[in-house]
């Protein structure tokens, strides 16, 4: 059976007949977010193995990589007719663009106010030394 597209949906478990039912939807890394409904289309088939193409509502940027579609053969482990409803999505999300530079940026940020946090305090040592040594202030 050819399989033009799936949608796989968080929380529901999978059919089963032979095997044990698992989650239709399994982060497997980068799993910072989980979409609630993911679109799979099968993007390119070579005999058996299919490239898919999958599709969520994500934040900008993330992006799907590594994704795994099994499904339960409905006579046999083999079988090319599949199960209603046994196919299960394992997926990696990536982060890209916005995100690190904002993180890039954060970093920056936190960089210099550690630096002024530095440079006040030794602001104020200075400023208590050279009270010290001109009498001011007793140690």
């Amino acid at each position: 059976m050819f399989l033009k597209s799936l949608t796989f949906v968080k929380g529901k478990d999978t059919t089963h007949r032979r095997s044990s039912a698992v989650p239709q939807l399994i982060c497997v890394k980068g799993c910072e977010f989980e979409p609630v409904i993911v679109h799979c289309k099968n993007a390119v088939s070579y005999g058996r193995d299919v490239a898919w193409q999958c599709e969520a509502d994500l934040p900008s940027h993330l992006t799907f990589t590594d994704v795994e579609v099994n499904c339960e053969g409905y006579h046999t482990k083999e079988d090319e007719d599949v199960l209603e409803g046994s196919c299960g999505l394992k997926y990696s999300l990536s982060s890209h663009g916005s995100k690190k530079r904002r993180s890039f940026l954060r970093e920056l940020i936190t960089a210099a106010r550690e630096d002024e946090v530095v440079e006040a305090e030794l602001s104020d040592h200075i400023s208590s030394s050279n009270a010290q040594s001109a009498g001011y202030l007793t140690p």
